[in-house]
């Protein structure tokens, strides 16, 4: 069952940006920087010390039209990847020129606890788009006037939304190669993501297919409106289970996705 969102969108490959009038979080990255370290696993996370997720600093300020799944398993149906395990590191993504744009993403990495499909998952690369730039001729950033400023989210300030130990739900399908972008004639990739181990793929998450765990049980939408996540037969539309309340929520994703899978 769905249900059909209509909301303005800008869309370039999965990566979005906006622009802002008013100043807030956000950065001017230029092209070529650094990857940030790899991190391991921390206590976070664990039944008794729960972190704390905000997703409007994951989703950002972009939008999509989409049929909104009135469900977890639902949502689900498109995917080729369905994962469950926690955070294990933020790094810098890919930057892809489109036009007068400079589009840029952040890569999560998640250690997989539950592999549900494929089965044998030990680690999922989820591709985040974290914002963008525009730029002149010569791929130069377009400085701002009048007070505005580019709405986009440095890779620290993802890590700090979403803590490492953090549980995630990955629902998603393989993202563009970076050739695949090429041949579409108006993109290109200009900085690319080097896979840790050869022959990591990046996956992109299905709109409502980004779910971490919050520090209260419920879950966080890292794609998706939060709202989109919180109607008809998921966890968050009612009073469900024995815990009550939000307790429990994101477990209960677990359950529902681990029963239809």
């Amino acid at each position: 069952m769905s249900c059909s969102k209509a909301t303005m969108v800008a869309v370039a490959v999965g990566v979005l940006f906006v622009i802002s009038g008013c100043s807030g979080s956000g950065e001017n990255t230029p092209a070529g920087a650094p990857s940030a370290p790899s991190e391991t696993l921390s206590s976070v996370g664990s039944e008794s010390d729960l972190p704390s997720v905000d997703g409007e600093i994951v989703r950002g300020e972009a939008h999509a039209d989409y049929d909104v799944a009135a469900s977890v398993v639902g949502a689900a149906e498109p995917a080729t990847v369905v994962v469950i395990g926690r955070v294990k590191s933020w790094a810098e993504g890919r930057i892809i020129h489109d036009g007068d744009s400079a589009l840029k993403s952040a890569v999560l990495e998640v250690e997989v606890e539950t592999s549900l499909v494929p089965r044998t998952v030990e680690s999922a690369f989820v591709e985040i788009d974290r914002g963008g730039t525009l730029i002149d001729e010569e791929g130069n950033e377009v400085e701002l006037h009048d007070g505005a400023t580019y709405v986009q989210r440095s890779v620290e300030e993802l890590r700090q939304a979403v803590p490492v130990g953090t549980r995630v739900v990955v629902l998603g399908v393989a993202a563009p190669t970076d050739e695949e972008i090429a041949s579409t004639g108006g993109q290109q990739v200009i900085e690319a993501w080097v896979p840790p181990h050869g022959d990591d793929q990046l996956v992109s998450p299905v709109q409502q297919g980004l779910l971490f765990e919050d520090a209260d049980g419920s879950y966080v939408s890292g794609v998706a409106d939060q709202e989109d996540v919180e109607f008809g037969d998921w966890p968050a539309a009612g009073e469900r289970g024995d815990a009550g309340g939000s307790d429990g929520y994101f477990d209960q994703l677990v359950d529902e996705l681990t029963a239809a899978f």
